[in-house]
């Protein structure tokens, strides 16, 4: 492994208002998710790409469409992330909606349907090395009961979590 290079590793993970349905008042909730990544090499990441989204599927297993990594969005002016410092995505359902209807946050919450955390950064370091990717497969367990319970586990089919 080369401590020298730019390593971007997900250190974050927080829901925002997936375990609360929208409400009948007429104000809609966004439901998101705010991944924050760090920078744990030696070397500045220079981001070419990303992207991250939530997709609602009928396996605990795998996702319903991992493979949007090769749909990703290029960056024209690239973020530099010094060593150590965080940067932050957000994932919106499906890429860009940001409504979970009633009946699905049901359904999630009697583990009917899963909710995943999928997405891909990629980047080179300073020196121009890489380019390097991490993809991220995460599935979010809704709480039945209060936001207090919810987690997020890694899970997916081989090769989602891993860094190169």
């Amino acid at each position: 492994m080369d401590a020298n290079r730019a390593w971007m590793l997900v250190c974050s993970v927080k829901p925002k208002n997936l375990a609360a349905p929208i409400s009948g008042s007429g104000t809609l909730l966004r439901h998101s998710a705010r991944v924050t990544f760090k920078n744990f090499g030696q070397s500045p990441a220079k981001i070419k790409g990303y992207r991250f989204e939530l997709q609602i599927g009928d396996s605990m297993e795998e996702p319903p469409n991992f493979p949007i990594v090769q749909e990703f969005h290029i960056v024209k002016d690239a973020y530099v992330i010094p060593p150590g410092d965080p940067f932050a995505f957000d994932a919106l359902l499906n890429g860009d909606q940001a409504i979970i209807s009633s009946q699905d946050i049901v359904a999630l919450q009697k583990m009917e349907k899963y909710l995943w955390l999928c997405g891909y950064v990629g980047y080179y370091d300073a020196f121009k090395r890489g380019p390097f990717e991490t993809l991220v497969c995460q599935l979010y367990l809704v709480p039945p009961r209060s936001p207090s319970d919810e987690f997020v586990v890694v899970a997916g089919p081989p090769g989602c979590n891993e860094c190169s």
